[in-house]
C-alpha cells in the first residue's frame, strides 16, 4: 500500500466466473498485459520511477471494467449453452412423442397422410375410452397442436406398424408408448 508500482490488477468474480486484467502504467499511459512475454518486456524496460497517482486509477479503472466485461461474456456464453441444451431435450422430447403418437394413430386407422384426422376423431367426448381421449388431449396440449408431419415419422409409423404382431399391436392400442414418451424427463427442460 502506498506505493505507486507501474502493474495494475483487477479482477471481477460472479459466480463460478472469474477475470483477471493487468495493465503497465509508463508514463502518462497505460499498456494491456496479455502474456507474460509482454509483462517480462515492460519489468526490463522499466525505469524503476513509481507510477503517477492519475494514471494508475485510469488504469484500474479500466482494468476493472474489461474483467467485470469478460465475466459477463463468459456469463452470457454459459447461459446460452444452458439453454441451447434445453431446446434440444426439448426438441428430443416432442420427436420422440411425434413418433409414438404417429405409431399409435397408424395402428388405430388413421389415413397413411393425414393421421391428425384419426387424432381428432379420437378424441371427441363419444369415443369409448375417455383415457384414450384424455391421453391424446395431452399429446395435443404438449405439442402446442396439431403437427405438420414429416412423411420421414409417417413412413417409419407405417412400418413398424406393418411388422406388428397382433398381441403387439393390442399392447400399442393400450398407449403404453405414448404414455412413456409423454413421461420423458427432458420435458422438464421445458419449464
Amino acid at each position: 500500500p502506498g506505493e505507486r508500482l507501474p502493474l495494475v490488477v483487477a479482477t471481477h468474480a460472479a459466480g463460478p466466473f472469474r477475470a483477471a486484467e493487468m495493465r503497465w502504467v509508463a508514463g502518462g499511459s497505460h499498456v494491456p498485459l496479455d502474456s507474460l512475454a509482454m509483462l517480462c518486456a515492460q519489468i526490463e524496460a522499466w525505469d524503476g520511477m513509481p507510477a503517477a497517482p492519475d494514471a494508475l486509477a485510469h488504469a484500474s479503472a479500466e482494468a476493472q471494467a474489461a474483467a467485470r466485461r469478460r465475466v459477463q461474456q463468459m456469463t452470457e456464453q454459459a447461459e446460452a449453452r444452458v439453454q441451447a441444451g434445453l431446446a434440444r431435450q426439448v426438441e428430443a422430447a416432442t420427436h420422440r412423442l411425434q413418433r409414438e403418437l404417429a405409431r399409435y394413430l397408424m395402428v388405430m386407422n388413421a389415413a397413411p397422410n393425414d393421421p391428425n384426422t384419426r387424432w381428432y376423431e379420437l378424441m371427441q367426448p363419444s369415443s369409448r375410452d375417455s383415457s384414450t381421449a384424455t391421453r391424446l388431449r395431452t399429446c395435443l396440449d404438449r405439442l402446442g397442436g396439431y403437427p405438420v408431419w414429416d412423411p420421414a415419422v409417417l413412413s417409419d409409423a407405417r412400418n413398424v406398424v406393418r411388422r406388428l404382431t397382433e398381441p403387439q399391436r393390442r399392447a400399442r392400442i393400450a398407449g403404453s408408448e405414448i404414455d412413456a414418451a409423454l413421461n420423458d424427463p427432458r420435458w422438464i427442460a421445458r419449464s
